[in-house]
Parts: C-alpha cells; sequence; structure tokens
C-alpha cells in the first residue's frame, strides 16, 4: 500500500552495528521515528501524521515487520525512499490527526539490540553456563517478570540438566527510574541449600535489588550464587555488583521489549528498543 502523506521532518537513515557483546552506549540502530517536538497541530486537509517504527535495507525485512505488527493491531505500511546514502524501505504505524497522538501512541522509536544480536549473544551466554555447571545440575532462578523471555531463551542453549524457580521483586512499579525500595512479591517454591544458584536478572540499573536479591538467597545456604544479566546500565550504579555471565552493557536509556516494559506494554517486542518518549 502507498504510505499515506506525512509532514515528518527529514530523518537520518540508519547505520549497521556489530552483533555480540560489548558496549551499546553509542549503539543506534535506527533512527528516531518521533515526529519533531511540538506542541498539538492538526495537518493540512486530507493529511496524517505517521510514526516511522524501522527502516531496511531490503523490502522482505520491511514487510516482515510490517506483517508482525499488523498481527498485533497495529495498522502498518512500508514505503520506499531513495536517499543520498542508497534505498531504504520504511516501516510506518498509524494516521493520526495530531502530532500528540503519534508520540504518545505506537511502539518505541530506536531498536538498539536487534533479534538477531539477541539470539547470538543469549546462545553465547547459555554456551558459557552450560560449560561451566555440566555435571552441577545448577538451579536457575528467574527474576519476574522482565527477564522472563530472557530466562526462556538462555536454557533452551543449555544442554545441561537443570532445575528452574522464579521470583518476583519489584523497584519500577510505573516509572522508568528505579524507586531503590524493593518488594518481595513472590518467593522460591523450593530450598536451594547446597545447590549452586545462577539468578537470571534483564536488567541491573542502581544494583539495589539485585543485591537484596543476593543476600536474601545467600541466607538459605547454597553452594554459590551467580549473577548472569542480559543488560547492564552501568552508569546509573549505586551499589558494587559481580555480573559472572553478561549479555550487554548499554547507556543510561530506558528500554523496553524482550520481556521488558513500561507500565506493563512492550514485553513483546522482539528487539530492544529505546523508549525516548517517557
Amino acid at each position: 500500500r502507498p504510505a499515506p502523506a506525512t509532514r515528518d521532518a527529514a530523518r537520518p537513515e540508519p547505520a549497521k552495528s556489530d552483533p555480540g557483546r560489548g558496549d551499546r552506549s553509542s549503539a543506534v540502530s535506527l533512527p528516531s521515528s518521533r515526529p519533531e517536538e511540538s506542541s498539538a497541530i492538526s495537518p493540512s486537509r486530507g493529511e496524517t501524521f505517521t510514526v516511522q517504527v524501522a527502516a531496511y535495507r531490503t523490502r522482505s525485512d520491511a514487510e516482515k515487520l510490517r506483517d508482525r505488527l499488523g498481527a498485533r493491531g497495529l495498522d502498518a505500511d512500508v514505503s520506499q525512499a531513495d536517499t543520498a546514502a542508497g534505498v531504504f524501505y520504511r516501516v510506518r504505524i498509524g494516521r493520526y490527526r495530531t502530532r500528540v497522538r503519534p508520540a504518545e501512541a505506537g511502539p518505541p522509536s530506536r531498536v538498539l539490540i536487534s533479534e538477531d544480536e539477541l539470539r547470538a549473544r543469549v546462545a553465547a551466554l547459555g554456551q558459557a553456563i552450560a560449560r561451566d555447571y555440566a555435571d552441577a545440575n545448577p538451579v536457575l532462578v528467574g527474576v519476574l517478570k522482565g527477564a522472563l523471555v530472557f530466562m526462556a531463551d538462555l536454557i533452551r542453549e543449555m544442554p545441561i540438566e537443570i532445575t528452574m524457580d522464579f521470583m518476583a521483586l519489584s523497584s519500577y512499579g510505573s516509572g522508568t527510574r528505579s524507586s531503590g525500595v524493593v518488594k518481595l512479591a513472590a518467593d522460591l517454591s523450593m530450598p536451594i541449600d547446597d545447590r549452586d544458584v545462577i539468578l537470571v536478572e534483564d536488567i541491573i540499573d542502581t544494583g539495589r535489588t539485585v543485591s537484596y536479591l543476593k543476600r536474601n538467597l545467600e541466607t538459605r545456604h547454597p553452594r554459590s550464587v551467580r549473577l548472569c544479566a542480559l543488560l547492564d546500565k552501568i552508569e546509573r550504579r549505586e551499589v558494587e555488583v559481580d555480573i559472572h555471565y553478561l549479555g550487554f552493557t548499554i547507556p543510561n536509556v530506558f528500554v523496553v521489549g524482550y520481556g521488558l516494559d513500561h507500565a506493563g506494554r512492550y514485553r513483546n517486542l522482539p528487539y530492544l528498543a529505546v523508549l525516548d518518549h517517557v
């Protein structure tokens, strides 16, 4: 379908980033898709505003994302853009009458870590844990709800015997910064005395939540407690934390997707993205 007429300002196209482990402090694989900041205005008659979600080098990749967004109830289109950097295929959603609504609706605009990068790094983490615990039958403790998707993919990369359990804690509520007040909402369903325990966290922020959890578990007399984290936001650290298995170091931005949320939204995105408008 042809893309609807928009009044979005011109945007630069994405630069490619290298997959795998590393510091993602400057990694931005897609440009911001938000319209320029402005007070709410209405477009000219017959025009609408849209939100650019992504831009790809190939039409097939763009159409795959369009179909995934469509399956989630979002009205997405693919349009071709001929730029000085080459041809790109833009994926945009919505037909909004004002600039305010697209800024508040729609998915995050900037992909920080892609599906392929996540898949490769999680596989490497799973294999490393499997080597270290080949005959130990470790207990993997997932911290709900954010680590659920990460843990599900992680254990499928571990061809060893393992035991799983979960705990639920919270220090965010519906906000975008850790409150520093940790609440234990759900405890383990089994004893862990004399067991090797691996905490599986989605993101380490100030370090207060995971430090509390580690101290809590150590009172139960496990053989060892180690930490596996998908993301480390080290700029926000207030408490020293030893991360034994780490996916990515990221800058001080609020990320969603791959199990991480904002006020309960975006957990089902298959990539990790920056939520610029919160």
